[in-house]
């Protein structure tokens, strides 16, 4: 990997990043569904109930604490399934044995990604620039920094417990 000299007292730093290598709860999740796509019967059946393995693409398939908690992603709940689904592409693409799926990857699914946010979001910047559009976002998002972390603990708490789901507020 060629690292860079920093500007300004950054300091040195890669020049590309490899993409975040899931922990070990959830590399565990993806093994098993290798597993299930690629094993003889034998290993399916030792497996178990299908419907009980977890997803990680789908967030709300996560029950056991620990494996949550590690999946767990800080962002707006209205996009959480779109990046996880988003993440399980760029990690199945990146353990490809060829280079299409990340093509594929690149050319499709992330524009699309951002195309899909940018009409939600829609800032404004596509027809101009305004000075700092997202302050107002940035102001809540630092302000509400311990309800998300309730909101977190909550989860993780419920299905610990295995309670009701908590009243988000």
């Amino acid at each position: 990997m060629c690292i860079l000299g920093g500007e300004q007292g950054r300091g040195r730093y890669p020049l590309a990043r490899p993409f975040p290598r899931p922990g070990a709860l959830i590399a565990l999740a993806y093994r098993e569904l290798d597993i299930v796509l690629v094993g003889d019967g034998v290993q399916r059946t030792a497996i178990g109930d299908l419907d009980q393995l977890i997803r990680p693409w789908d967030p709300g398939s996560i029950e056991d604490p620990p494996v949550r908690k590690e999946q767990w992603l800080e962002a707006v709940v209205d996009c959480v399934h779109e990046i996880a689904v988003l993440a399980d592409r760029r990690h199945r693409a990146g353990h490809a044995v060829a280079s299409d799926a990340l093509e594929e990857w690149h050319r499709y699914a992330l524009p699309a990604f951002f195309d899909r946010r940018r009409t939600q979001v829609r800032t404004g910047c596509d027809s101009r620039h305004h000075d700092w559009p997202a302050r107002p976002a940035h102001i809540r998002f630092q302000d509400d920094s311990g309800h998300r972390e309730n909101c977190y603990t909550a989860d993780v708490d419920h299905h610990r417990q295995g309670l009701e789901p908590p009243a988000y507020t």
